[in-house]
């Protein structure tokens, strides 16, 4: 949970010069006269945020320190002010018993003077339900495929949904279940609460059929689309949806937004012109709510003025246990193991899932996108790694990445527990030499050998290599629906964080697509959503202060004195060209911590029906989940655009389907992971599979099969 905390603004020292003896005389030894000066409570550690179960009249304890020790006097103010009430102490309690049937989000102000100077602090208070009986077993719940669980209180709103988003932002996806019987229509409502407490309608659509479980991306002709809150010219400018996508206000400010599904006995008679206030009034006036339900999203945000004045910059190098852990549990959900070596000077790490975190829409699909495919598919397991907790700085650029043959060599990890890798092919040099960003007569094209670039990686840079494990070979595009920019995205072998500069896009533009002999893939990394985004310092935007060879940026100008940290960039190296810093030694790594890796006994007999080629031209269009035979598989549907290979016909769409198989499988081992694997020629002909059944040495652990795409 992230705390807000009001913090006193100054608190300085006047020193007044007395005045000299009688007469005007002056004197050397004039007194001075110390004047404090009075500075505003401070509230302490209050969360954002407050869950309090129905039927619970108190609320939390407000706790507040004045620097004068003085008497502190509190109060409450606010939207719902009137619903609760805080002691002399500080304890806010509720007037009346809370129902969660009844209202379950409430908002106010907690303000705490000492008579002179005040401080506030606003929050939103969640009753939650408690199960009373058969007659409540119903309850609404709310969700949205477009939703990452990263591990925290609350969803990130993704940035599509904001008016920094694509096209200045689109109605989110909700989906829901649990409508009471008896239920007419449904109203779904969003409003945000900004850090400030300012209060403002998103959307509201209502006279929905009760029979509805979801709202559209981009689409309110489900219901009747409240227009009162917005303009016709704001309107005009949504695409004609009553959608008042938010928009950043601030450097770094947090921002609630809140869901609200209204299950009614009856429709409302409104008309498109009434605002979101109205529309709560009338459900009210009429008594006609059965049930409803909240769902709470979250967002940081920094808007143009700041990005412009470098606030999202940082001035340090992260090197401490506690910033780096920090940053690495934003993503708590996918994280199993972050321990510090702090005599070794170094901090391990192990995740859940080597895929990382990932929502469910098609955007976020692992392998589609690949258009130039070397036959194999992720398969489910955990990622270690090691990086320096405090980063020793090299002073020159130098090709210091091991361009070893057998392609091992790994740059970073992300900060939600994907593996990096360089962005080349590392069959382009042999075991102990090295690769880098430098000109060298060393005959090495990188241009031809840019894995990206022709098409080997996703819409999210990544793929699975020849264990099927999944790694990208960039900056982790994908994770920029939900980051904030202030922070890393990766740790790189050097101790060095790695930020979101620019990324995202087509390549075929790049310097590298000119001088390719090889076909250049026309996916659009991202899938379109990030390539307009920049948070490069401005004096790398305006070229006075570019990064270097290996996309570092001297953070004061001072070099190793104070640091790199790296940006990512639209073009090679996507991540970084070579380490400012030195590596942990490759034996700290090469150790692999705790972590379950699938490793298949045998390999699959798919790549002998490959016919010898080492990569197919396709397109891999969708990546999900389906039912075949009363068994769930993970389906990829791949288009193949090769005439090379008997088995297959070019223009056809093959299929892959696999699963784990369990103890009611025949093929079934104990102690192992069974997967059986199912080759589809062509996708409408389903009764010649070619099925093999192929075993792990090892049992995943059932949090890595939990989540996200294989949960």
């Amino acid at each position: 949970m992230r705390y807000l905390r009001v913090v006193s603004l100054f608190s300085f020292v006047l020193l007044l010069a007395g005045c000299g003896s009688s007469g005007g005389e002056s004197s050397d030894n004039s007194a001075q006269e110390t004047v404090t000066q009075n500075s505003a409570p401070i509230i302490s550690s209050l969360a954002a945020v407050i869950a309090v179960p129905e039927n619970q009249t108190s609320v939390v304890m407000v706790e507040a320190t004045d620097d004068q020790q003085g008497e502190l006097i509190y109060s409450l103010t606010g939207t719902d002010a009137l619903d609760f009430d805080i002691s002399t102490v500080g304890l806010v309690t509720f007037n009346l018993t809370p129902d969660y049937e009844t209202k379950n989000l409430y908002s106010l102000t907690v303000n705490v003077s000492d008579g002179e100077l005040i401080s506030s602090q606003n929050i939103i208070i969640s009753v939650t339900n408690i199960n009373e009986g058969e007659a409540n077993t119903a309850e609404i719940t709310i969700s949205s495929a477009a939703f990452k669980n990263t591990g925290s209180l609350y969803y990130n709103l993704p940035l599509t949904y904001t008016c920094d988003g694509i096209q200045g932002g689109i109605s989110p996806l909700i989906e829901w279940s649990g409508v009471p019987e008896g239920a007419a229509s449904l109203v779904l409502s969003m409003h945000s609460i900004a850090s400030d407490g300012s209060r403002d309608a998103q959307f509201t659509v209502f006279n929905i059929p009760a029979s509805a479980t979801y709202l559209a991306e981009g689409d309110f002709s489900i219901g009747i689309a409240a227009q009162g809150d917005m303009s016709d010219a704001e309107i005009e400018a949504a695409n004609g949806v009553a959608y008042a996508a938010p928009c950043a206000q601030g450097a770094g400010t947090e921002s609630h937004y809140i869901f609200t599904l209204y299950a009614l006995s009856q429709e409302l008679a409104l008309t498109a012109d009434t605002t979101q206030a109205q529309v709560l009034a009338e459900i009210e006036a009429n008594a006609a709510q059965l049930s409803s339900q909240s769902l709470i999203t979250r967002r940081v945000s920094w808007d143009a003025q700041s990005l412009a004045n470098n606030l999202h910059v940082p001035t340090s190098v992260p090197s401490t246990c506690e910033e780096k852990t920090a940053h690495f549990n934003q993503y708590s959900a996918n994280m199993k193991s972050i321990t510090c070596h702090e005599e070794d000077n170094y901090l391990g790490l192990v995740s859940h899932s080597a895929s990382g975190v990932r929502s469910e829409q098609s955007s976020q699909q692992i392998q589609v996108g690949i258009t130039y495919w070397i036959g194999r598919i992720t398969l489910p397991g955990e990622a270690a790694f090691y990086t320096p907790l405090r980063p020793t700085f090299l002073d020159t650029v130098s090709n210091n990445v091991p361009c070893e043959g057998d392609g091992s060599t790994r740059l970073g990890i992300t900060v939600d527990g994907v593996m990096i890798l360089p962005y080349f092919n590392q069959n382009i040099g042999g075991a102990g030499e090295y690769c880098g960003p430098l000109d060298m007569d060393d005959g090495k094209e990188y241009y031809n050998a840019d894995i990206p670039l022709v098409g080997g990686v996703d819409q999210c840079f990544g793929h699975a290599g020849n264990g099927d494990g999944y790694h990208v070979h960039g900056a982790p595009i994908c994770l920029m629906d939900v980051h904030d920019p202030s922070k890393p995205l990766a740790y790189m072998l050097d101790g060095i964080p790695l930020y979101f500069g620019q990324g995202g896009g087509t390549l075929e533009e790049t310097p590298h697509a000119q001088l390719t002999k090889k076909r250049v893939t026309a996916t659009n990394f991202g899938a379109g959503l990030y390539e307009y985004l920049d948070y490069r310092p401005s004096d790398v935007i305006d070229g006075s202060n570019p990064l270097n060879e290996c996309n570092a940026y001297d953070i004061n100008g001072d070099g190793a004195t104070s640091g790199y940290i790296y940006y990512s960039t639209k073009e090679a190296p996507y991540g970084i060209g070579c380490f400012m810093g030195e590596m942990l030694d490759e034996s700290v790594n090469a150790s692999g911590g705790s972590h379950t890796q699938v490793k298949l006994i045998s390999d699959r007999g798919w790549l002998e029906w490959m016919e010898g080629f080492t990569n197919l031209e396709v397109i891999i269009q969708a990546n999900y989940t389906g039912l075949f035979e009363g068994k769930t598989y993970s389906i990829y549907d791949i288009y193949i655009d090769d005439d090379r290979v008997t088995l297959l016909t070019q223009g056809d769409t093959a299929q892959v389907l696999w699963r784990i198989l369990n103890e009611s499988d025949d093929l079934h081992e104990e102690g192992k992971d069974c997967f059986e694997f199912r080759y589809r020629l062509n996708k409408n002909i389903t009764d010649s599979d070619r099925v093999e059944t192929v075993c792990s040495s090892t049992v995943l652990p059932a949090t890595t099969l939990d989540l996200t795409p294989f949960g």
